[in-house]
């Protein structure tokens, strides 16, 4: 048995047809049957490939964790393996990082030491020149420090995309990445459940059950951004603007 005839063997054990599996799920019929002959390649890689295959599981009422799994042991590269990779990038560049950080810290302490020894040299000539007429300042001239202390500070305002998805029915399969393609999150949310991600550029979104999902995006409630079985992609940057692919 493989991934395609169990599937095709579901389908035809609950009265489908492949129509009727594409009507349902809103993928192309020559997918569907594409997957019943173990041919991934108009999946559009891996991620997508995992989506079709728990969104066809799930309507035919089949373990998809299993077909997943034999999925990944075939024809992918496991989701572990992804983030082993993922986490030795992201020590790789925290260690570049570092090694920036100190370099730097060195240039800012001897700019800093240059800094005061200037500033003293220059407190020290206004103090001489300045000395003269201290004894004729008028008391009014004192207003100034408190006046430049009451300048109001500049305030930052944080850049980057939030997207907060809350599964209200049922449940659905996920897939979140980043801008620079590693994988926030890929799994099944189940209803009630609550999930949030942040970028500072773009999220990408998969959604193998659009209709179970409500979507905030940047404190905006997007709402439910398709229909029950239906798989949707989105993505969505800091302006949250989207498109669904």
């Amino acid at each position: 048995m493989s991934i395609g005839s169990d599937l095709k063997s579901a389908r035809e054990a609950a009265g489908l047809t492949l129509d009727e599996v594409a009507a349902r799920t809103k993928l192309r019929t020559t997918l569907v049957a594409a997957i019943e002959r173990d041919d991934f390649s108009l999946c559009g890689g891996e991620v997508y490939a995992r989506g079709h295959i728990r969104v066809l599981a799930n309507l035919y009422r089949i373990d998809s964790t299993y077909l997943v799994q034999l999925f990944d042991k075939s024809f992918g590269v496991a989701e572990t393996a992804l983030d082993d990779l993922a986490q030795t990038t992201t020590e790789n560049l925290e260690r570049q990082f570092n090694l920036s950080w100190k370099s730097l810290s060195g240039i800012a302490a001897a700019a800093l030491l240059v800094a005061v020894v200037v500033s003293n040299q220059l407190s020290s000539n206004q103090e001489i020149i300045s000395a003269p007429e201290t004894k004729t300042k008028s008391p009014s001239s004192s207003a100034s420090p408190s006046e430049s202390s009451s300048l109001p500070a500049v305030a930052t305002v944080d850049e980057g995309v939030t997207v907060r998805l809350t599964v209200v029915k049922s449940y659905s399969w996920i897939s979140v990445t980043s801008a620079d393609g590693t994988s926030l999150f890929t799994g099944q949310i189940e209803k009630g459940q609550t999930r949030e991600f942040t970028d500072s550029q773009v999220l990408r979104l998969v959604i193998g059950n659009a209709g179970a999902v409500s979507i905030n995006v940047n404190g905006v409630d997007k709402g439910i951004p398709g229909a029950i079985g239906e798989v949707v992609r989105l993505e969505f940057t800091p302006d949250a603007e989207n498109s669904q692919g």
